[in-house]
């Protein structure tokens, strides 16, 4: 089985922003929040909808969020493991905007199988059924004993 990895923003929140424009200014960077790299796609809920439809090989959904008050109020949490960023990264490197860093520190999410899909949530329903194509094509042939080492943890 393979687990599904998702990092999630949810830029208008106002403690985020904050937090953002705090962490910006000491580092005496820019605090303007770009909104091409923070915006919401709205498609959130339809990742998670196109998983449970399509994907029935998927274990557990990680969502990965800043902290608790990123959680869609939407969101059924009997279904989706939240992680928040001080669950698995180290506290010198937090407050973190940095998707290396978090992509860093994958592999001490508590109860994360070996094998998991990493994503981003710029990701449309046509990338979602070429990745279920593709996973499908990679089980059936670990099925058929053939050797194969996808997705796995460093």
């Amino acid at each position: 089985m393979i687990d599904f990895v998702l990092p999630y923003v949810d830029c208008n929140d106002k403690n985020w922003q904050k937090t953002y424009i705090d962490t910006r200014r000491k580092m005496d960077l820019s605090t303007e929040i770009n909104p091409l790299r923070y915006r919401s796609w709205d498609n959130l809920q339809y990742i998670f909808r196109g998983i449970d439809l399509f994907m029935p090989y998927i274990r557990k959904v990680f969502l990965i969020v800043s902290n608790i008050e990123q959680v869609p109020s939407w969101l059924n949490t009997e279904k989706v493991n939240i992680v928040l960023h001080k669950d698995f990264i180290p506290e010198e490197f937090r407050p973190t905007f940095n998707s290396c860093t978090i992509e860093m520190f994958l592999p001490n999410i508590n109860g994360l199988s070996e094998n998991f899909i990493y994503k981003e949530l710029v990701l449309t329903f046509y990338q979602l059924q070429l990745l279920n194509i593709f996973l499908k094509h990679l089980l059936k042939q670990k099925e058929q004993h053939k050797t194969l080492v996808f997705f796995q943890k460093l």
